[in-house]
């Protein structure tokens, strides 16, 4: 469009009466003329039909907005719209990994991969199969860009060092005993804390290997240590 506008229009007449007579040449001149404007209308109008309707839709006034089209790229755009507009609580879906990174660096925190989230659940059921013996897995989420694990585990009877004080427990590398919940109180643990049958354990770990509670723990180093 833009060689069209920037074509003398001397050159056009003389390219007209080439290709199709005098009689011609008034009408194919106008439409030539005229083509870039409407061109570039069209063009800027499909640009903002998304923002208008989410105008029209009264998004601004929205308590939360969750982006889900098809299109990763689309679901970003709007969602910083969205941002824009002082919607406190904004989710965005991204099948791309690499996006998510992009899209915290603007600011919008959550981002969700439907793949990953398949794969948590995959994981989840593989791994609880292949310890149907030991202590149950609630949850597993993948955090970090998918660098690191956060799983959620019930104590129970087959749970080794229960009553045993975290800090005189070793832990492989990696490994932190993020949060337990116990009798329904949510507790950040210090080193005094223990972990008692019944008690919901949450674990973050940079190891992708855990299958059950007990293998946070270093055995070999806490042999050494005379915990029992």
């Amino acid at each position: 469009m833009a060689a069209v506008k920037a074509t003398p229009v001397a050159s056009f007449i003389l390219l007209v009466l080439l290709w199709t007579g005098r009689n011609q040449v008034p009408a194919v001149i106008s439409g030539l003329m005229v083509l870039p404007v409407v061109w570039e209308n069209l063009t800027q109008g499909i640009r903002s039909t998304d923002q208008q309707l989410l105008e029209e839709e009264n998004v601004a006034a929205a308590d939360a907005f969750v982006a889900l089209t098809d299109r990763d790229e689309d679901n970003l755009i709007i969602s910083l719209y969205a941002m824009q507009q002082g919607i406190a609580k904004v989710v965005a879906k991204s099948n791309r990994q690499n996006y998510a990174g992009i899209a915290h660096a603007a600011g919008l925190d959550s981002v969700i991969s439907p793949k990953l989230i398949t794969a948590g659940q995959i994981l989840q059921v593989v791994r609880g199969m292949q310890n149907s013996k030991g202590s149950v897995m609630n949850a597993l989420y993948k955090i970090a860009d998918g660098h690191a694990e956060a799983m959620e585990f019930v104590a129970n009877e087959t749970t080794r060092y229960q009553g045993v004080p975290l800090k005189e427990l070793k832990l492989k590398k990696g490994i932190l005993i993020a949060v337990l919940v116990h009798d329904g109180r949510i507790i950040i643990p210090d080193g005094s804390a223990v972990i008692s049958a019944g008690d919901t354990v949450i674990i973050v770990s940079r190891s992708h290997g855990i299958l059950d509670i007990n293998d946070i723990y270093d055995d070999a180093l806490l042999d050494l240590g005379g915990v029992q």
